[in-house]
């Protein structure tokens, strides 16, 4: 056998040894805690249970319900309790205990969810002081009632993990690659199948977490119908609507809201009504982008007869959306960083995709998110056709048609992300213009950008025209909402200050409860007037972004003959600062609202990233700079993908609680 063939074989066995060993003695500590306690096991039946509240005893066992409650007296150490039950009902159970070191106390030990389908989570660890005199359990969450059998004293657990086993041997096998001296001083070539390839598994291991994601969502349950169906999906109706040859819903809005003198109180509004619909002149209208309806839904509609779940468009939109981000990336990289290393290379797609929140879009997968998703997809394509243009990939004036296709269907779906446009403008200028002789402009190449710009614009505001009375009016000011968003207005100066706190700095939360890192709401103690505020995070929060501090002096340092790229960075950081604006006082704060500028604040910060990393290549230093870079985008990819894990409105944690305690019982061991 070949002496490197062994070697690696070597190498396997010894961290499969040791992630089995850690399975059974790190991830499992709680099992031998428990034994070297050398407490006494025991049964107490239900006929046993004292001070019962709000249930009762019978021959299956002790029936409780909503607020039941019981007692048991051990008068033993407990290190461990497990709660046995008839049925296979889910419920929440808050613990609490009386022992030596404080005789007439109660002690709380914490609220557990019990799921008869996830192994161990009837499993209760913690450690009295000495003998305990009593456990008091209080039940909730219940949908039916339900019968507690008996309660099994010091029966330690051991749960034997195979998932938790591979994941950990694989991060043990990425941390032993990334120790091969080599490896760090290796040149960027996409050309070398191992680098294509780490590409290819990146794009792959995300869209395995998209699929979860999608599958863990409450949504993943909509079907393909050949009706619309209830629930005011405006994506479905919008769909109706243009295959019927309406602008406006089909379904006609109560009478009850046409008679309103301001309907947009939202306090006049106490009957059914589309919610997030905008009406006008008696009429339900879609404000949102139009992109989704025209590209898939209404195509797949007018082919099958069938209504395509929004969700499941969401999906479809999502593989195309990280596949473009990659492809953005690529394109960065080849065209202004080919003197890169491979692991920086590496890194940044990785950064790219997992760092940048886009998750957040998948774990809910509604009308709201399908309207960003499609935006973000066409602005990245957007932006790599163009840059592919500009290396001179293809035949450039089919890249620039595209391009401009792309840009066009962008703001069709989101119209304030058009303000990114200005970020093309010194891209098509080193494309477009020539530096010399009398023929400068290349017209044909201008026309071939800026046809489907032309033609999408003109059909936008003639879309808006027929259904609002005016071309730039999207219809976002007849929205059906949680407030009169007439009195929004760009000129709310007092609320830009605690909008930016939001945006920028909001702090996650972050404790030992999956998944880790949690999306929080806080109102900052500024008097900045009235706007919608829900759970947020600051994109500083995210070390990837940090370097946008060092923006100014990284620009100065770029030579003069890469003044595009210095004007690329500059103008998305100017449209990226206009969109905040924007949302803050006209849509308000909301995690959703920053996927309009985290995704392409996180190129820029690869970018500034790859200029350091470049100088520090010059000083030598480039092995301990890579180095860093690579710990700046995994920290970034994990805390971004973990504050995703649960969408808006917890929606994970609702939709599918067995998948989600699961995972908390893999992770969270030492519980």
């Amino acid at each position: 056998m070949p002496q490197n063939s062994s070697k690696k074989i070597k190498v396997l066995l010894c961290l499969l040894f040791i992630s089995l060993f850690a399975e059974i003695f790190l991830f499992n500590f709680r099992y031998f805690e428990s034994l070297s306690l050398h407490a006494p096991s025991s049964t107490i039946n239900s006929s046993e249970f004292a001070q019962p509240d709000n249930s009762n005893l019978d021959d299956g066992g002790f029936d409780v319900n909503d607020n039941s409650s019981f007692i048991i007296s051990p008068n033993v150490p407990v290190n461990s309790i497990k709660i046995n039950q008839s049925g296979i009902l889910s419920f929440t159970v808050d613990v609490k205990y009386m022992d030596e070191n404080f005789s007439g106390t109660y002690i709380d030990a914490g609220e557990w969810t019990v799921n008869p389908n996830v192994p161990g989570s009837n499993y209760i660890r913690f450690i009295t002081a000495g003998n305990c005199s009593k456990i008091k359990f209080s039940f909730s969450d219940m949908s039916y009632s339900m019968a507690i059998t008996s309660i099994e004293l010091n029966h330690p657990y051991f749960n034997f993990n195979f998932l938790r086993f591979l994941l950990f041997f694989l991060i043990l096998l990425f941390a032993s690659r990334l120790r091969r001296r080599g490896l760090w001083e290796k040149p960027y070539d996409i050309n070398d199948i191992r680098q294509f390839n780490a590409t290819c598994y990146v794009y792959i291991a995300a869209v395995l977490l998209t699929v979860l994601l999608y599958c863990g969502s409450s949504q993943s349950l909509e079907t393909f119908s050949r009706a619309v169906g209830s629930g005011g999906d405006c994506y479905r109706m919008l769909t109706e609507a243009f295959r019927h040859g309406s602008l406006s819903y089909i379904e006609q809005p109560p009478q009850a809201l046409k008679a309103l003198s301001n309907p947009y109180d939202v306090n006049a509004r106490n009957f059914d009504y589309f919610f997030d619909s905008a009406f006008f002149h008696g009429k339900y209208y879609c404000y949102f982008g139009v992109t989704p309806v025209i590209t898939l839904l209404l195509p797949f509609n007018f082919l099958t007869g069938m209504y395509m779940p929004t969700a499941f468009a969401c999906l479809i939109y999502m593989l195309f959306m990280l596949f473009a981000a990659i492809l953005l990336y690529y394109n960065i990289v080849e065209l202004w960083f080919k003197d890169t290393g491979y692991m920086p290379f590496v890194s940044g797609s990785i950064a790219c995709v997992f760092g940048a929140n886009l998750f957040w879009l998948i774990a809910r997968p509604l009308f709201y998110e399908l309207a960003v998703i499609c935006a973000l997809c066409y602005l990245f394509f957007g932006f790599a056709l163009l840059l592919a243009a500009l290396r001179g990939v293809g035949k450039k004036s089919v890249m620039l048609c595209f391009s401009g296709l792309c840009f066009a269907l962008m703001v069709a779906s989101r119209p304030t992300f058009i303000f990114y446009l200005i970020a093309a403008v010194p891209l098509l200028y080193k494309i477009l213009v020539k530096s010399k002789g009398k023929n400068r402009f290349d017209y044909k190449k201008i026309a071939a950008f800026l046809t489907p710009l032309f033609i999408f614009a003109v059909a936008l505001m003639v879309y808006n025209f027929a259904r609002f009375g005016s071309p730039f009016n999207f219809g976002e000011r007849y929205q059906l909402t949680v407030s009169n968003v007439q009195f929004d207005k760009v000129t709310n100066l007092a609320a830009i200050p605690g909008g930016l706190y939001h945006y920028l700095f909001q702090p996650l939360a972050a404790n030992l409860t999956f998944p880790f890192f949690h999306i929080v709401g806080a109102s900052p103690q500024t008097s900045s007037g009235w706007y919608y505020n829900e759970p947020i995070a600051g994109i500083f929060n995210f070390p990837l972004l940090l370097i946008l501090f060092a923006s100014f002096y990284i620009l100065r340092s770029i030579p003069k003959e890469r003044r595009y790229e210095r004007a690329f960075i500059t103008l998305i950081i100017l449209a990226s600062a206009v969109i905040t604006w924007l949302d803050i006082t006209l849509g308000g704060v909301l995690e959703r609202y920053t996927l309009d500028i985290g995704p392409m604040l996180v190129f820029v910060s690869l970018i500034l990233w790859l200029e350091a990393f470049r100088y520090l290549q010059q000083k030598d230093a480039g092995v301990p700079a890579a180095k860093f870079f690579c710990a700046v985008c995994l920290i970034t990819a994990i805390i971004s993908t973990l504050c995703c894990a649960v969408g808006e409105d917890a929606n994970q944690i609702t939709a599918n609680p067995a998948l989600y305690q699961s995972i908390s019982n893999m992770l969270q061991f030492w519980r």
